[in-house]
């Protein structure tokens, strides 16, 4: 039962919302892909956030003292840094995280969407 104040799509379990994924239609008339949560957590959480750098973006990259050191799509400055443990990438110039499917969604100028289909597209070739 849909809640007052409440998207369509949302519903409430505890504190937390729960997204349905359904596939909706946008303002050009076309069906949004909906991508499994699974499928997305694995992406963020599973490919290497300097494997997507460096060979799937074929950003410039460098290792530095056994440090991976990239160049920021945004601010093209190499003052940056990559965690395994977190799988995360830093720029500390333009102060910007970045997981796997932000990096890919930033370096080509995409949407959410599209990256994450680029993504599966090479993992999955």
């Amino acid at each position: 039962m849909r809640q007052p104040g409440r998207k369509g799509g949302q519903k409430k379990r505890g504190d937390r919302f729960i997204f349905r994924t359904l596939a909706t239609v946008n303002k050009k008339g076309r069906k949004n892909k909906s991508v499994p949560l699974s499928c997305l957590r694995m992406l963020r959480n599973q490919v290497p956030i300097d494997t997507v750098i460096a060979s799937f973006l074929n950003i410039e990259a460098r290792n530095i003292h056994n440090l991976f050191r990239f160049r920021c799509p945004l601010c093209q400055k190499f003052h940056t840094a990559v965690n395994p443990k977190t799988n995360l990438a830093r720029c500390f110039d333009c102060k910007q995280n970045f997981n796997p499917i932000d990096m890919v969604m930033v370096a080509t100028k995409s949407s959410f969407i599209e990256a994450v289909e680029f993504l599966e597209d090479k993992i999955n070739p």
